[in-house]
Protein backbone atom coordinates (compact mmCIF):
# COMPACT_ATOMS: atom_id res chain seq x y z
CA UNK A 1 0.00 0.00 0.00
CA UNK A 2 1.34 3.43 -0.78
CA UNK A 3 0.53 6.48 0.96
CA UNK A 4 0.48 10.45 -0.50
CA UNK A 5 0.49 13.10 1.56
CA UNK A 6 -1.16 16.61 -0.11
CA UNK A 7 -1.23 19.61 2.10
CA UNK A 8 -4.26 21.42 2.36
CA UNK A 9 -4.05 25.12 1.38
CA UNK A 10 -5.04 27.60 -0.38
CA UNK A 11 -3.71 27.83 -3.72
CA UNK A 12 -3.72 31.55 -3.88
CA UNK A 13 -5.01 31.16 -7.50
CA UNK A 14 -4.31 34.08 -10.05
CA UNK A 15 -8.04 34.38 -11.01
CA UNK A 16 -9.64 32.90 -7.03
CA UNK A 17 -13.82 32.24 -8.01
CA UNK A 18 -13.77 32.81 -3.95
CA UNK A 19 -12.72 36.42 -4.63
CA UNK A 20 -15.78 37.29 -7.10
CA UNK A 21 -18.08 35.14 -4.86
CA UNK A 22 -18.02 37.08 -1.75
CA UNK A 23 -20.50 39.38 -1.59
CA UNK A 24 -19.10 41.66 0.67
CA UNK A 25 -15.64 41.75 -0.64
CA UNK A 26 -14.16 40.55 2.28
CA UNK A 27 -11.71 37.93 0.41
CA UNK A 28 -9.41 39.80 -1.91
CA UNK A 29 -5.99 39.54 -3.46
CA UNK A 30 -2.98 41.51 -1.91
CA UNK A 31 -0.13 42.16 -5.04
CA UNK A 32 1.58 39.95 -4.17
CA UNK A 33 -0.75 37.47 -5.16
CA UNK A 34 -1.83 36.19 -1.78
CA UNK A 35 -5.66 35.82 -0.98
CA UNK A 36 -6.66 36.66 2.08
CA UNK A 37 -10.21 37.31 4.27
CA UNK A 38 -10.89 40.60 5.78
CA UNK A 39 -12.40 39.39 9.15
CA UNK A 40 -13.83 42.69 9.78
CA UNK A 41 -15.99 42.27 6.35
CA UNK A 42 -16.51 38.86 6.93
CA UNK A 43 -20.40 37.73 7.67
CA UNK A 44 -19.57 33.97 7.81
CA UNK A 45 -22.15 33.59 4.38
CA UNK A 46 -20.20 30.63 3.23
CA UNK A 47 -20.13 31.51 -0.19
CA UNK A 48 -16.52 31.67 -0.80
CA UNK A 49 -16.24 27.74 1.09
CA UNK A 50 -18.95 26.84 -1.06
CA UNK A 51 -17.49 28.46 -4.53
CA UNK A 52 -13.61 26.78 -3.89
CA UNK A 53 -13.01 24.68 -5.71
CA UNK A 54 -9.94 23.26 -3.44
CA UNK A 55 -12.09 22.80 -0.40
CA UNK A 56 -9.58 24.70 1.63
CA UNK A 57 -11.70 27.47 3.84
CA UNK A 58 -13.41 26.67 6.87
CA UNK A 59 -15.56 28.83 9.44
CA UNK A 60 -13.92 29.95 12.81
CA UNK A 61 -16.22 28.40 15.35
CA UNK A 62 -15.95 30.84 17.61
CA UNK A 63 -16.15 33.97 15.34
CA UNK A 64 -18.03 32.50 13.28
CA UNK A 65 -16.05 33.95 9.73
CA UNK A 66 -14.36 31.97 7.62
CA UNK A 67 -10.73 31.54 7.47
CA UNK A 68 -7.74 30.39 5.18
CA UNK A 69 -4.26 29.46 4.91
CA UNK A 70 -2.73 33.28 4.40
CA UNK A 71 1.00 32.25 4.22
CA UNK A 72 1.45 33.25 7.66
CA UNK A 73 0.68 37.08 5.72
CA UNK A 74 2.35 38.66 8.83
CA UNK A 75 5.30 36.91 8.79
CA UNK A 76 5.97 37.75 5.06
CA UNK A 77 5.25 41.24 5.53
CA UNK A 78 8.35 41.36 7.86
CA UNK A 79 10.26 39.63 5.73
CA UNK A 80 10.37 35.66 7.09
CA UNK A 81 9.02 33.18 5.25
CA UNK A 82 5.39 31.18 6.42
CA UNK A 83 6.09 29.68 9.47
CA UNK A 84 4.83 25.65 7.61
CA UNK A 85 8.04 26.28 4.99
CA UNK A 86 10.30 27.38 8.32
CA UNK A 87 9.69 24.48 10.41
CA UNK A 88 9.50 21.44 7.02
CA UNK A 89 12.78 19.57 7.92
CA UNK A 90 12.58 17.98 4.85
CA UNK A 91 12.72 21.13 2.87
CA UNK A 92 9.51 20.07 0.88
CA UNK A 93 8.04 23.71 1.13
CA UNK A 94 9.83 26.16 -1.14
CA UNK A 95 8.35 30.10 -0.63
CA UNK A 96 9.21 33.00 -2.49
CA UNK A 97 8.51 35.63 -5.61
CA UNK A 98 7.90 33.65 -8.70
CA UNK A 99 8.93 36.86 -10.59
CA UNK A 100 12.45 36.89 -9.28
CA UNK A 101 14.39 35.26 -11.73
CA UNK A 102 16.95 34.64 -9.08
CA UNK A 103 14.80 33.03 -6.19
CA UNK A 104 14.84 29.49 -5.72
CA UNK A 105 11.44 29.01 -6.62
CA UNK A 106 11.62 30.59 -9.83
CA UNK A 107 14.84 28.52 -10.50
CA UNK A 108 12.75 25.43 -8.77
CA UNK A 109 9.68 26.15 -11.67
CA UNK A 110 12.19 27.11 -14.96
CA UNK A 111 14.11 23.90 -14.19
CA UNK A 112 11.89 20.71 -12.93
CA UNK A 113 8.30 19.71 -14.09
CA UNK A 114 5.34 20.92 -11.56
CA UNK A 115 1.52 20.17 -11.44
CA UNK A 116 -0.92 22.04 -9.91
CA UNK A 117 -4.18 20.83 -8.53
CA UNK A 118 -7.33 21.44 -10.94
CA UNK A 119 -5.81 23.22 -13.76
CA UNK A 120 -8.51 22.90 -15.88
CA UNK A 121 -10.78 25.30 -13.79
CA UNK A 122 -9.53 28.37 -15.04
CA UNK A 123 -8.17 29.65 -11.50
CA UNK A 124 -4.43 29.36 -12.11
CA UNK A 125 -3.30 27.95 -9.12
CA UNK A 126 0.12 29.20 -7.72
CA UNK A 127 0.71 26.51 -5.79
CA UNK A 128 2.99 23.75 -7.82
CA UNK A 129 3.85 20.66 -6.92
CA UNK A 130 7.14 19.50 -8.10
CA UNK A 131 6.55 15.89 -10.22
CA UNK A 132 3.45 16.05 -8.49
CA UNK A 133 1.51 12.59 -9.43
CA UNK A 134 -1.92 14.13 -10.89
CA UNK A 135 -4.06 10.49 -10.12
CA UNK A 136 -2.95 11.04 -6.66
CA UNK A 137 -3.92 15.35 -6.72
CA UNK A 138 -7.04 14.33 -8.13
CA UNK A 139 -9.71 12.76 -5.17
CA UNK A 140 -12.25 12.41 -8.21
CA UNK A 141 -10.34 9.87 -9.74
CA UNK A 142 -11.16 7.20 -6.98
CA UNK A 143 -7.59 6.20 -5.86
CA UNK A 144 -8.05 2.92 -3.50
CA UNK A 145 -4.29 2.86 -2.64
CA UNK A 146 -3.67 0.06 -5.28
CA UNK A 147 -0.23 -0.34 -6.61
Amino acid sequence: MRKFFLPSLCNNCDNPICLTNCPVKATWKREDGIVVVDPHRCIGCKYCMASCPYDVRSINPLKRIVQKCEFCRHRVDAGIEPACVETCLGRARIFGNMLDPKSEIAQLLATLPTQVIKPDLGTFPQVFYIEGDLDAMNPMKGWKGEE
